[in-house]
């Protein structure tokens, strides 16, 4: 269970309003619903010490196939095209990325042929 500690300025502990009484440096356990529920209160505040949760997001694969999709992290899209050698740059959008994939995945007939002419025939 996620365990949340207040190491804020105020050493004599703080009341935060809908959050409650925080005495100083004395963890509280917490459901992760409960850390979803106050996001904005506890993600990134150095106020506050967090073990055993992360609010990083995660990847989930929307149709289980292990193709990048809109569930995955921008980081994971960017991971698997280096892994699969195909160009990419950390400055395009999600949606750019997943388009250079399927792109690269469903090549359209118009690639299909510039690949075709670059082949060397053999009569040159």
């Amino acid at each position: 269970m996620p365990t949340i500690t207040y190491r804020g300025r105020r050493r004599t502990g703080a009341n935060l309003g809908a959050l409650g009484w925080w005495v100083w440096g004395k963890g509280r356990e917490v459901d992760a619903e409960y850390l979803e529920a106050h996001r904005a209160s506890f993600d990134g505040n150095k106020d506050f010490h967090i073990e055993g949760f992360s609010y990083a997001p995660v990847t989930v694969d929307e149709g289980n196939d292990g193709i990048p999709d809109m569930g995955w992290t921008k980081g994971d899209i960017l991971a698997w095209m280096e892994e699969k050698e195909i160009a990419s740059s950390s400055l395009s959008t999600k949606k750019k990325l997943l388009a250079a994939i399927d792109e690269h995945l469903n090549p359209t007939e118009e690639s299909n042929n510039e690949a075709e002419e670059a082949e060397p025939t053999g009569d040159e």
